[in-house]
Formats: C-alpha cells, sequence, structure tokens
C-alpha cells in the first residue's frame, strides 16, 4: 500500500493506492497527524479511488478504528472525506465509521463523488 499527503487550502490531501494493508494505514494515521502543518480538527480529504481493499478483514479494519481511538486527542474534531470507487470500498468504510463511532469526536462521510466530498468537506458543517 502506497499513499502521498499533500496540504493545500487547509485540507490535508491523501492519495492511497496498491493493495490495502494494516501497517499502511496506521503510517498514513501517524504521518497525518505528526505532520508539521497538522493541528487537531483538520480537515482531511482521502481518495482511496486507486486501493485495493479486498485483502482487508474485519479484524484489520478493527485495529485500523482501535489506532484511531488511541489517536483520538491528535485527531480532534476532524473532518474526513473519503472518495470510493466501489461499493466493497464503500461498505469498509461505512464498517470503519462504525466501529470510531463514539471514539472519535470528528465528521466523516463516504462519497463515490469527487465534487461531493470536496462539497462537504468544505461547507459550513457536517450533514
Amino acid at each position: 500500500m502506497e499513499y502521498t499527503i499533500q496540504v493545500g487550502e487547509g485540507i490535508f490531501q491523501v492519495k492511497t493506492s496498491g493493495i490495502a494493508e494494516l501497517s499502511g494505514f496506521l503510517a498514513f494515521i501517524e504521518a497525518i497527524v505528526n505532520h508539521p502543518q497538522w493541528t487537531p480538527g483538520s480537515r482531511i480529504f482521502i481518495d482511496h479511488t486507486d486501493l485495493k481493499v479486498a485483502p482487508l478483514t474485519f479484524g484489520d479494519v478493527s485495529r485500523i478504528a482501535d489506532h484511531c481511538a488511541q489517536r483520538a486527542g491528535a485527531i480532534g474534531e476532524a473532518r474526513i472525506a473519503m472518495l470510493v470507487a466501489d461499493d466493497l470500498s464503500y461498505g469498509m468504510n461505512r464498517m470503519w465509521t462504525s466501529l470510531v463511532y463514539k471514539k472519535l469526536d470528528h465528521a466523516g462521510n463516504i462519497f463515490k463523488s469527487h465534487s461531493e466530498a470536496l462539497r462537504w468537506l468544505t461547507g459550513p458543517g457536517p450533514d
């Protein structure tokens, strides 16, 4: 799994690609919260459209959610838009959101449309 992080206009833009793996997710979470421009509560746009999520298990998604919960203070009230390409990716991201529900003070949403994701992310408040 590979990822890139760019910061522009107050948004952390993460682009993932390759074959999804637990270690890659944990690495990009740490890279974001340790980034010199990161402040708790920032906005994150995660583009998973080039990521193959089929190898991830429920256990992997649960560990990713647990790791996020452990970093809740560093993440803060972040607003996270996740862009996916297919139903499997959508379902895996829904699983993650249900596992972090009430563990993170974040607003997260999953999209299949780039423009809708950006509109929600840059809008006045969560739906």
